[in-house]
C-alpha cells in the first residue's frame, strides 16, 4: 500500500518513515529507564521527528509541504497514503 502511495511514487517514503520512528522513539523510551533517554531528550527527539516531516516531505514540481498543508486541514492526510499525485499541482 504505502509503496503505490504518493508517499512511495515521490520516493518520500523514507521521509515518512524516518519522522514516524523518531516520533515512536521520543515518546515511548522515556517509559523504559534502562533505555537512557530521558523525558526531556524523549520529548525533543520526537518534535524533531514531527519537525522534520512536516519539513522535508513536499512536492519536487511545485514544492507544497504536504504534511504541513494536512496539519493545517487544507488537505487531509488520505491523500497522501492513497493519492498518486500532488494535491497542489495534481503532477
Amino acid at each position: 500500500m504505502l509503496k503505490t502511495s504518493l508517499l512511495g511514487q515521490s520516493g518520500q517514503l523514507w521521509k515518512f518513515i524516518i519522522a514516524v520512528v523518531a516520533l515512536l522513539v521520543g515518546s515511548f523510551a522515556p517509559l523504559f529507564p534502562e533505555l537512557g533517554i530521558d523525558w526531556t531528550a524523549g520529548t525533543i527527539i520526537a518534535i524533531v521527528g514531527y519537525c522534520f516531516g512536516l519539513y522535508s516531505i513536499h512536492c519536487g514540481d511545485c514544492g507544497q509541504r504536504w504534511f504541513w498543508e494536512a496539519t493545517k486541514g487544507d488537505i487531509g492526510y488520505s491523500v497522501l497514503f492513497k493519492g498518486s499525485a500532488c494535491p497542489g499541482c495534481k503532477n
